[in-house]
């Protein structure tokens, strides 16, 4: 359920989204997002990338 709830939040952004936008719009903190992601990813639902203007951002997509 929660990975649902997750997926709908970035979603609302287009598909892609800074973790630290995930983050506050879900209401956890910056350290706990990374946590929260690691099982959408491990099940193939995100991906993570590196930023392409800032390489100490990474960006969080939804797969096809």
């Amino acid at each position: 359920m929660a990975q649902e709830f997750f997926l709908v939040e970035i979603s609302k952004e287009g598909g892609t989204i800074l973790p630290s936008t995930l983050a506050h719009n879900i209401g956890v903190t910056k350290a706990n997002i990374s946590l929260l992601l690691i099982p959408l990813e491990k099940d193939g639902l995100i991906t993570r990338s590196n930023h392409t203007q800032d390489g100490r951002k990474s960006i969080i997509s939804i797969t096809g």
